[in-house]
C-alpha cells in the first residue's frame, strides 16, 4: 500500500517538474519598465537615468514603453533610497534580453542584478555603478567584461558565478567588494584593477590562471581559503 502512494507521489512530482521545465519564460513583472528602457540603447538609458531627456525624447520614450509606464530614475542615498535599477533573477540569455548591452551604462546606488542569469557575453565594459551594485549568486556565460567599469562602495558579488573570462581589467572599486565564495573560470583577469578598501575573495574558487599583476589594493585583500594557490603568482 505504501508503495503505491509512492509510485503514485513520484508519478506526480514528474508531472509537475516536466510542467514546469516546459513553462514558457517570463520577465519577472518589476524587471520589466527597466528591461523595456535598456533596449532602447545606452544613450537613452543613460539620458533617462540623468534625468536629461528632453520633452521630445521622454514623449518618445513614454510611446516606445506604453502601456508600460515610465519608471522614476534611481534617487536618494542608503537611508532614503529610492527606484533602484532592478533586475533580480531576470534572464539575459532569452529573446531580445540576450542581444543587450550595458557597455558605458550608468546605474545609480543599489543596481539589482542579484540571480541574474547572462549568456555568451555580459558587457558592462566602462559602465558606472554607484554605492551596493549587487551581483550576488548572479551568472555568466563564457565572457563577462567589466573592463574599466566603476564601482562605488560595497559591490558585492558572493557566489557569483563566471564562465571561461572574467575581465575586470582597469576596474575600480571605491569602497569595499566581496567576491566571497565566487568561482572563476581560467581567465579571471584583475591586471590594473585598483581596491581602494578592502577586497574579499575568500573561498574563490580560481581556475587556471587569475591574473592580478598591476593591481592596487588600498585596504588589503582577503584570499583565505581560495584555491588553486597559483593566484598568488601572478599577485607580484
Amino acid at each position: 500500500m505504501l508503495q503505491g502512494h509512492q509510485g503514485n507521489f513520484q508519478s506526480t512530482l514528474r508531472v509537475l517538474v516536466s510542467r514546469m521545465t516546459d513553462k514558457p519564460y517570463k520577465e519577472p513583472k518589476h524587471a520589466i519598465p527597466h528591461l523595456e528602457l535598456i533596449q532602447l540603447g545606452v544613450p537613452t538609458w543613460n539620458k533617462w537615468i540623468q534625468g536629461e531627456l528632453t520633452k521630445e525624447e521622454a514623449e518618445d520614450v513614454a510611446a516606445k514603453l506604453a502601456p508600460t509606464p515610465v519608471p522614476k530614475p534611481p534617487s536618494g542615498s542608503f537611508i532614503d533610497r529610492a527606484n533602484p535599477v532592478n533586475f533580480f533573477g531576470v534572464d539575459f540569455t532569452k529573446g531580445e534580453n540576450s542581444l543587450i548591452t550595458f557597455a558605458g551604462a550608468l546605474f545609480g546606488d543599489g543596481a539589482n542584478f542579484q540571480r541574474a542569469r547572462f549568456g555568451d557575453e555580459a558587457n558592462f565594459q566602462s559602465a558606472t555603478f554607484g554605492d551596493d551594485a549587487d551581483f550576488q549568486s548572479a551568472t555568466f556565460g563564457n565572457i563577462s567584461n567589466f573592463q574599466s567599469a566603476t564601482f562605488g562602495d560595497d559591490a558585492d558579488f558572493l557566489s557569483a558565478t563566471f564562465g571561461d573570462v572574467a575581465d575586470f581589467q582597469s576596474a575600480t572599486f571605491g569602497g569595499g567588494v566581496n567576491f566571497q565564495g565566487a568561482t572563476l573560470g581560467d581567465g579571471a583577469d584583475f591586471q590594473s584593477v585598483i581596491f581602494n578598501d578592502k577586497a574579499n575573495f575568500q573561498s574563490v574558487t580560481f581556475g587556471d590562471r587569475a591574473d592580478f599583476q598591476s593591481a592596487t589594493f588600498g585596504g588589503g585583500a582577503n584570499f583565505s581559503g581560495s584555491s588553486p594557490a597559483n593566484r598568488r603568482e601572478v599577485m607580484k
